[in-house]
């Protein structure tokens, strides 16, 4: 018995899912410890201000990369035929840069406006940049797509440490030519974008044919055939790219610094604690995936309960050393960073434990209660924040078990969909037998 298994676990590893899964799972890993060494060597060439636009910038930018594609690259994966595929590309590029064009022009004409509604017009016109940002996010996401459809996941493993040594080295080299505001830190970025992004076109293995484009009507064609598209995947990700843009928005508000440290003490935190929960989705997503029908509420409560208990410990560590240890790792401008990195610890907690359930409401066929609970979940920080803005330390903490306590919301809701389509199941297949 025990060789069948050893054997079946060889033939796993073997496999092209595997394989693609271990290359992904190793570079991801390479990129994050790249991105967590460069972090105090960043926040000791650039201040928490400097951080703090950075964070509005990147935002912005994101919440209109994420629509300006209509999400049609996501499509892609879809057409058997290579040209119908090379249209859904062609499409989502077409609308990718009609979106840059008109955010360029929308933003010469409104530039004083927007410069102070992002309270940035010290660097307004660097706001300029923010379509070639647009256009460099919504490329490298297309081209990503493609290489996914073709199985070129060492493309994509290599992209990711390409990335994120270019943007740790271009940031740093920017701010040591006295760049040491937030002009260094983006220019570092649309540096490494655009080195990705060349690497990325270098291997798409497009034929001299191809390159001559796709006709406009199968481009219509492909339009009206995956129009759902923007319509079912749009909104969920703009809720999330709301979410985070509100927050910046409503702490930079107050002050650029204050969102600086916020920003720098939620990527001190996530970077670490997204490598095991990265882990963590991968060994537990298989097995969610698996296992047979009617045990679906057994799994549920059974995976998160072991995140839960694996992860605490590593939590408890967090919270006790962040408030002294981040200013040694950052540097002493970096004392607030701490704290607010203290008060983000329960809401990574629970975010973390929750993770391996997203797909119980696509299995069970609930995905409109989780669409709900998105609403809710991208209102209640900026609403949180909004009110409590005076003191942001405070308000975080506040916001921080708001968001626990939804998240943990968001599983009951997971267990009672489970629960329901176990009985479902076990119901049907008893009159089968019946």
């Amino acid at each position: 018995m025990r060789e069948r298994i050893t054997r079946a676990f060889r033939k796993s590893l073997r496999s092209p899912s595997a394989r693609h899964l271990l290359t992904l799972s190793s570079s991801n890993l390479i990129a994050q410890v790249i991105t967590i060494l460069g972090i105090p060597i960043l926040s000791r060439v650039y201040g928490p201000t400097a951080f703090g636009f950075l964070a509005i910038y990147v935002s912005a930018a994101t919440l209109v990369s994420l629509v300006a594609t209509g999400r049609y690259e996501y499509a892609i994966l879809l057409p058997k035929s290579r040209n119908n595929a090379l249209a859904l590309k062609s499409l989502a590029r077409r609308l990718l840069w009609l979106v840059a064009i008109l955010l360029e022009i929308s933003m010469l004409v409104f530039l004083d406006s927007f410069a102070h509604f992002l309270d940035a017009t010290e660097y307004k016109y660097w706001l300029l940049t923010l379509p070639l940002h647009v256009v460099l996010l919504g490329e490298i996401s297309i081209l990503s797509l493609w290489h996914t459809r073709h199985n070129g996941f060492s493309t994509l493993g290599r992209y990711r440490i390409i990335f994120s040594a270019s943007t740790v080295v271009f940031q740093a080299v920017a701010g040591w030519l006295m760049l040491r505001d937030v002009r260094g830190l983006i220019i570092g970025l649309l540096v490494a974008q655009l080195i990705a992004l060349v690497y990325l076109l270098s291997q798409q293995g497009i034929s001299s044919i191809e390159r001559k484009g796709i006709s406009g009507q199968r481009v219509l064609v492909a339009l009206r055939r995956y129009k759902k598209m923007p319509l079912l995947n749009a909104p969920t990700a703009l809720l999330d790219g709301i979410r985070n843009t509100g927050i910046n928005l409503v702490i930079g508000g107050q002050s650029q610094q204050a969102l600086g440290q916020y920003s720098m003490a939620w990527r001190s935190v996530q970077a670490p604690v997204g490598l095991v929960g990265s882990a963590l989705n991968q060994v537990y997503f298989q097995r969610m995936s698996h296992q047979d029908r009617g045990r679906l509420f057994s799994i549920v409560l059974s995976t998160t309960t072991r995140v839960a208990l694996f992860t605490l410990p590593i939590f408890i560590v967090i919270f006790l050393l962040c408030p002294w240890f981040l200013p040694i790792l950052l540097g002493e401008s970096w004392a607030d960073a701490g704290r607010y990195a203290q008060a983000l610890v329960p809401w990574l907690f629970v975010n973390l434990v929750t993770s391996p359930i997203a797909s119980v409401f696509v299995v069970t066929g609930t995905q409109g209660r989780q669409a709900i609970f998105g609403v809710a979940y991208t209102l209640a920080p900026i609403l949180m924040l909004s009110m409590l803005r005076d003191d942001l330390l405070f308000a975080v903490w506040c916001t921080s078990i708001l968001m626990a306590a939804l998240l943990v919301g968001l599983l009951v809701l997971a267990l009672f969909a489970a629960r329901a389509d176990d009985r479902r199941y076990l119901a049907g297949a008893a009159n089968l037998k019946g």
